[in-house]
């Protein structure tokens, strides 16, 4: 029996943190609260998975958020 704490496919290191992308977004629709504006999609998951399980590569997309000081 597999722990619960093990994940199934890991993606540590190969896909970006879509909270740390500017392109990420909330969408407030039930279904599809996340949105990703570089690709164009709205999505249950998080967008950088879906890519991943699109393409089956990490998001070429992903852009870091500009820091405020």
């Amino acid at each position: 029996m597999m722990s619960a704490s093990v994940p199934l496919v890991s993606t540590e290191g190969s896909m970006p943190n879509c909270w740390e992308c500017r392109h990420m977004g909330i969408t407030y629709v039930a279904h599809q609260p996340y949105l990703c504006r570089a690709m164009g999609i709205k999505t249950r998951a998080l967008p950088g998975i879906e890519v991943l399980r699109a393409d089956g590569r990490p998001c070429q997309g992903f852009a870091p958020k500009k820091v405020s000081s």
